[in-house]
Parts: C-alpha cells; sequence; structure tokens
C-alpha cells in the first residue's frame, strides 16, 4: 500500500511538471532584440560612414514629416515568419501605436526579406505607407544590396508624403474649377439679359429706357435706339404714385 501511494505521488508531480513546461512553453514568446537607437544593425550591413548617412536620413523624415523611422537588420528570425517578426519588433519596442516606420531587414541563408510596418498614427495620416515603402526597396533587398535598401526607403517616404499633398490639391484645385465655371455661367447668364434687355437688336447700341402711363392703370417701359429708332414695349403693372 505504501509503495502504491509512494507511485500516485511521484506520478502526480511528473504530470504536474509537464503540463507547467507545455503551458510555459505555450504563452512564452520569442525573444526580439532590443534597439539601438533609431538603427539595430545587428547584421552588421552598415559601416560607420553608412550608419551616419542613414541616421541623418532619420533625422530629416523626424524634421520635414514628424515621423520616426527605426531599421533593424538581423541575421536571426525567431518567430520564422518575418510578418510576426516585425509586428513583435513594433509591440516590443513600443512603437505601435505613434508615428512610426519600421523596416526589418532579415538575412535567411544567402537571401535577405524585408517587411515595413507602420504605426497606427502614420498608418492613419498616410494608409499603405508601409506597403509603398516596402515595395519601392525590394527589388534592392532581393539582390541583396541592403545598405542601398535602407536609405532608398526615404526617397519612398518623400514620394508617398508628395503623393498625398499633391491629391490635397488636387481636390482643392477641382472645388476651385467648379466655382469658376459656376461664376462664368452666371456672368454669361447675365450678360445675356443684359444684351436681349438693352442692346438694340438692328444696330447694336445701348437703348433707352421711357416709361409712359398706360390704360386701365398700367404703366409701359418702351426701349428705344435714338440711331434706328428701334422701339420695343414692355407692359407692368402700375407702381405706387409718383412723387
Amino acid at each position: 500500500m505504501r509503495e502504491l501511494f509512494a507511485h500516485s505521488v511521484h506520478s502526480l508531480i511528473l504530470g504536474l511538471v509537464l503540463i507547467s513546461i507545455l503551458s510555459f512553453s505555450g504563452t512564452s514568446a520569442p525573444a526580439v532584440p532590443r534597439p539601438i537607437g533609431n538603427v539595430s544593425d545587428y547584421g552588421n550591413v552598415l559601416n560607420r560612414y553608412g550608419r551616419d548617412e542613414i541616421n541623418s536620413l532619420i533625422k530629416s523624415a523626424r524634421a520635414r514629416y514628424g515621423i520616426e523611422v527605426y531599421i533593424l537588420a538581423s541575421w536571426d528570425d525567431p518567430y520564422h515568419d518575418i510578418n510576426r517578426y516585425a509586428v513583435a519588433i513594433l509591440n516590443a519596442w513600443g512603437i505601435s501605436a505613434g508615428r512610426t516606420l519600421l523596416a526589418v531587414f532579415v538575412r535567411t541563408g544567402l537571401n535577405w526579406n524585408v517587411r515595413v510596418i507602420a504605426g497606427t498614427a502614420l498608418a492613419a495620416a498616410v494608409p499603405g505607407i508601409a506597403s509603398y515603402v516596402q515595395t519601392s526597396i525590394t527589388d534592392l533587398v532581393v539582390h541583396q544590396r541592403v545598405q542601398e535598401a535602407m536609405a532608398a526607403i526615404f526617397p519612398a517616404i518623400n514620394r508617398r508624403f508628395s503623393g498625398v499633398a499633391t491629391a490635397a490639391s488636387t481636390g482643392h484645385s477641382h472645388v476651385g474649377r467648379i466655382i469658376a465655371v459656376v461664376l462664368v455661367v452666371l456672368g454669361l447668364g447675365g450678360a445675356a439679359v443684359f444684351v436681349h434687355r438693352r442692346v438694340c437688336p438692328r444696330c447694336g447700341h445701348i437703348l433707352r429706357v421711357q416709361r409712359t402711363r398706360g390704360l386701365y392703370g398700367r404703366e409701359d417701359v418702351v426701349y428705344y435706339c435714338p440711331h434706328c429708332h428701334y422701339t420695343r414695349t414692355k407692359r407692368e403693372r402700375a407702381r405706387g404714385p409718383r412723387r
């Protein structure tokens, strides 16, 4: 009986240990590298001059557009999925909610891959900027020109922001054109009314106006031309007594 009880206790303890191990392994996320400033070059892609150039471009993007660009180059992807890895980096570095743009470069064997992802504030302000930048630099990454791809991020950002500004100005120009067309139409309409009422259809001179009291209390408005003696009468309702 004592041996049976001891065996049961040992089995229970072993089972709890196994459950704890499995639970821990299932819930814990792979560790991600810590940021080294805005450029975390764990893949040794940049030399000192290249790093200075990229940091200068990052500073310029911050000043011009109010965005923070972060770059990670790595030889390791603990998720074995660059999309999940980029999202994990964005969250772990605490930059998921800002006007931020993260570019993750990962080397697997002899090949490089890239994923660009934007913080929620930047994605809302400039929709599609992450996919646009990624598409712009993918060809360089495929040809293993990673340093050039890092530098090419910033011209792509400039083009994307210029496109947003152009679209906004185009919208304003459309409104301006509509207003201009309406004003032209109104002006032509007013001119047509003036020509019809005050320009002599025979000789083109300005008609003069003379008002006369007609029958039954009505008032006649006579338009006449002193040059060709053209006349036209318009009958109106009588007005109040003249003073």
